[in-house]
């Protein structure tokens, strides 16, 4: 992600489901700890309560990965179809290679970034 200029003033949006399990907090913190980002946002803090909970867990995936194809720059996980989808889409777009970054899963399971960041990877 530094490889990205991602800072302790950049804004970070997190794609997920974490925010149903506590797990958007932890994320957080773990990424304005190293100081990669001022603060995390994600769908739950930008669409009302009632408009989101009318969303099938299928729209909500697409409204992230509409935010993701427009943003700056992006981080997903190699093993991830949805981050795949997200990277060739901006590059569709025509934002340049370079704003994106596959992250790599060590372990050769199939593990999101929280759990990466959970083992200390």
């Amino acid at each position: 992600m530094r490889g990205l200029d991602f800072n302790s003033s950049t804004p970070l949006y997190a794609a997920s489901g974490l925010s149903d399990s506590g797990g958007q907090g932890r994320f957080a913190d773990h990424f304005k700890a190293l100081r990669l980002c001022s603060h995390v946002v994600a769908k739950e803090a930008v669409l009302p309560a009632s408009e989101l909970a009318s969303l099938h867990s299928e729209q909500r995936a697409l409204l992230d990965l509409l935010v993701l194809a427009r943003a700056q720059r992006f981080v997903g996980t190699e093993r991830s179809s949805f981050s795949w989808l997200a990277r060739e889409m901006r590059l569709l777009r025509g934002l340049p290679r370079a704003t994106a970054a596959m992250h790599p899963d060590p372990s050769g399971e199939h593990t999101g970034l929280l759990e990466v960041m959970a083992a200390g990877r």
